[in-house]
């Protein structure tokens, strides 16, 4: 067996384990566990992924390996960066967030697809493009005055079902949405 398999295999096995979906009203999506700056846990998902969940309710149900675990509240969303924050899972271990990828750097997409079971996908980072928000305070906490985001383009393969998947770097740590 390759290095490779191997560590692809380490990072099913251990860091997918902070992957769950997501279910409210018939629909699915995808969510991780991450650790606030204030070492509190969340789970983080698109912002879309919130809207179109909870339009059947407040609460969104979760899963793990197909069983219930519960169900989740709303605590931020984001429209600009297209990031939303639920309550935290708790004995889920929350995966680590890179500063930054790089263009043509191995990522994996790691999500539940159509709702099915867990997914783990391959692909490169193909372009990366960094975008300013200045002023950006409007009904923001201070430190997102002034506010750099990255937009990546990769080339993994991904369906409905995919959003608020954590794109991961080799290391397993999240670095987008």
């Amino acid at each position: 067996i390759s290095s490779r398999a191997l560590h692809e295999t380490y990072l099913y096995e251990y860091k997918a384990k902070s992957v769950v979906k997501l279910k409210a009203g018939g629909r699915s999506a995808t969510g991780f566990q991450v650790l606030g700056a204030s070492g509190k846990q969340y789970t983080m998902t698109n912002r879309h992924v919130c809207d179109g969940l909870t339009r059947h309710g407040d609460k969104i149900a979760w899963y793990q390996e197909e069983e219930k675990g519960g169900t989740l509240a709303v605590i931020y969303r984001d429209r600009d960066a297209d990031l939303c924050l639920l309550e935290g899972i708790p004995n889920l271990r929350p995966l680590g967030v890179a500063g930054q990828a790089h263009k043509r750097e191995s990522v994996y997409l790691v999500g539940h697809p159509g709702g099915r079971g867990l997914s783990f996908e391959r692909g490169h980072l193909v372009q990366k493009t960094n975008i300013y928000l200045r002023n950006y305070c409007y009904n923001k906490p201070k430190f997102y005055c002034n506010f750099y985001y990255a937009s990546y383009h990769l080339n993994a393969i991904s369906y409905g079902g995919n959003s608020g998947s954590p794109i991961l770097d080799k290391f397993g740590n999240v670095v987008a949405v």
